[in-house]
């Protein structure tokens, strides 16, 4: 089940991603290696409620950041969003490395797409890292598009995706 996540969640969820990031480090993928997303990012999110978690026998098993504010990184892009009108983001989708392979990165997502068309918005961007090869593949195997390249605000470049729901 996806739910709003709440300030007493931070812990479980900076748990979740700094499991994912020792999982990059370990497979030398630059991608939050640099003190990003911290406690401070989540509690922000969460005071935004752009902050998700997902539970499974009421355990949270994933995080992510769904967000239905223009996302500035996404206003220049090489290459092209399929349509230029109102989506969603999804940024810091994580599950915990107790969870992997169980199937709680597609419940996440589906829950999150749900979501977002429930707000009756029809287009999801998200981003990724070039070497992040897991997520890309997931990402082109759920349905998203590769779109081009974003470069984010710290100057750092990423994939970047959508797709139409």
């Amino acid at each position: 089940m996806l739910r709003l996540a709440v300030s007493s969640d931070i812990v479980r969820i900076m748990e979740i991603i700094d499991e994912a990031k020792v999982y990059f480090k370990e497979a030398g993928i630059d991608q939050w290696q640099n003190g990003y997303p911290n406690a401070e990012t989540i509690a922000h999110d969460i005071s935004n409620n752009e902050s998700y978690v997902y539970e499974s026998s009421e355990n949270i098993v994933a995080t992510l950041m769904i967000s239905l504010r223009p996302e500035p990184t996404y206003a220049t892009i090489d290459g092209n969003w399929s349509l230029d009108s109102d989506y969603a983001t999804i940024h810091r989708i994580a599950v915990s490395s107790a969870y992997k392979g169980q199937g709680f990165a597609k419940k996440t997502l589906s829950a999150a797409m749900e979501q977002i068309l429930r707000q009756n918005v029809k287009q999801i961007r998200i981003d990724t890292h070039e070497d992040n090869l897991v997520m890309i593949n997931y990402l082109l195997s759920s349905g998203f598009k590769y779109c081009g390249i974003i470069e984010l605000s710290d100057g750092n470049k990423r994939n970047a995706y959508d797709k139409i729901i």
